[in-house]
């Protein structure tokens, strides 16, 4: 966790580094209700995620409706197709910073 303190920035960890049930809650309230229209959530919104596990339960698909809001989730191995970035940009980017710490 960083020592200086961002303003409108939510930084949140796991111990483990996993995406899971906790930290989903967190991102939800938040994150995702900051988005326009997120507090009322008077309009249906999609909500577009991988298949990671945290993002896949029938709690989770539970508390997004109570946001007003649908999952969508991106078949496993797709992610080359539909998210280029973590192929192209993604992967580059945590090569280096590992790199630098490392260092």
């Amino acid at each position: 966790m960083p020592k200086i303190q961002f303003p409108s920035v939510a930084i949140a960890v796991n111990e483990k580094g996993w995406m899971d049930h906790e930290m989903m809650n967190v991102w939800l309230t938040k994150c995702y209700t900051k988005r326009p229209d997120g507090f009322f959530r008077t309009r249906k919104a999609l909500l577009v995620m991988d298949s990671t596990r945290a993002h896949i339960t029938p709690q989770f698909k539970d508390e997004l409706k109570g946001f007003n809001s649908m999952p969508a989730i991106i078949p496993g191995g797709l992610t080359k197709i539909l998210q280029p970035l973590d192929i192209s940009v993604n992967q580059s980017f945590k090569a280096a910073l590992r790199n630098l710490w490392e260092q």
